[in-house]
């Protein structure tokens, strides 16, 4: 039962990493399109 509790352990802490870089994959994404989208803004309005 210790070996199936640390392999249980072990599973739902990768779960939470792959969650955790999902995200973070996500929001830099996210980010990246955004100034993207403020330099096209600025290029437009200041031109």
């Amino acid at each position: 039962m210790a070996i199936l509790g640390f392999t249980t352990l072990a599973g739902d802490f990768a779960w939470i990493a792959l969650a955790l870089f999902t995200i973070a994959l996500s929001s830099s994404v996210f980010f990246a399109g955004m100034g993207a989208l403020d330099e096209r803004d600025a290029k437009r309005c200041y031109n």
